[in-house]
């Protein structure tokens, strides 16, 4: 993956760590900036974004790490996980489960897409994250301590199909959560703890594949730090705007950009 400079990778890590915590689909945006800004080929655009989510899903666990630090003491030292061990064993299993089958091919799709073919795709699933955006229910009043094993797979196995380029992680699952009853703020918690495994295993997976000169780097420590600065002030501010019609609007346009050549 040559061709990245110092600086694009500033501005790689610098929306990455911005985007993650909004239910925008931060891949999504990604690979359409690598793909129609850098140039880059539609696989490698996919793999580099997946790459990146190593650092805020780092992030995520320092801001969540008092939680993760007992789930680890309930799990190794008392034997009885609590309810965030559960969450993140439950859901990583379930994850994987169907992100490698989504995974493997998106990966053979975008090795042989065209520009325009990779661009529509991503637009559609953006359009279909909107969508899940503008019908997500407004929840209930169960706390993530209330929550029952099919509530974890159910949460791991819509999370897997996060790995698709335009669907939002945090669209979806939370949906899923508000729809099981959960309180928002409980849902977005529940979200962006079950992440963490999953983008930490994602992002090493993919780091075989990136040749980790100073751009990937800088990508790598950008998007960690403002990770780090933004998830509190943006995951309060995502739950206040109303993104679906902007969402939908900017898939629209992706969409009609790229239909005439699919077409053709």
């Amino acid at each position: 993956m040559a061709g990245l400079t110092v600086l694009d990778g500033l501005l790689l890590g610098l929306v990455q760590g911005f985007l993650e915590w909004l239910p925008v689909s931060s891949s999504g945006q990604l690979v359409v900036l690598l793909m129609a800004f850098l140039r880059l080929p539609p696989e490698h655009a996919l793999r580099l974004s997946l790459f990146l989510h190593l650092a805020t899903a780092l992030s995520a666990a320092l801001y969540y790490r008092r939680r993760l630090i007992q789930a680890a003491i309930s799990l190794l030292k008392e034997g009885r996980p609590d309810e965030t061990a559960r969450l993140l064993i439950y859901t990583t299993v379930a994850s994987l489960a169907t992100a490698l089958p989504v995974y493997l091919l998106y990966i053979r799709l975008f090795r042989e897409a065209s520009f325009d073919t990779a661009m529509f795709l991503v637009g559609a699933a953006l359009f279909a994250t909107a969508l899940v955006l503008w019908l997500k229910p407004m929840g209930g009043e169960k706390l993530l301590k209330d929550a029952k094993k099919l509530d974890y797979i159910l949460l791991g196995f819509v999370q897997g199909f996060a790995v698709l380029p335009g669907v939002s992680r945090s669209a979806i699952t939370t949906a899923l959560l508000c729809v099981r009853r959960f309180r928002p703020e409980e849902a977005l918690r529940g979200s962006f703890l079950a992440a963490i495994p999953v983008s930490i295993i994602a992002g090493l997976f993919e780091t075989p594949a990136v040749s980790l000169g100073a751009p990937h780097l800088a990508a790598l420590a950008t998007a960690f730090i403002v990770g780090v600065l933004t998830i509190g002030f943006t995951t309060s501010l995502a739950t206040r705007l109303r993104l679906a019609p902007f969402l939908a609007l900017w898939a629209l346009l992706m969409i009609a950009s790229a239909l005439p050549a699919v077409l053709l």
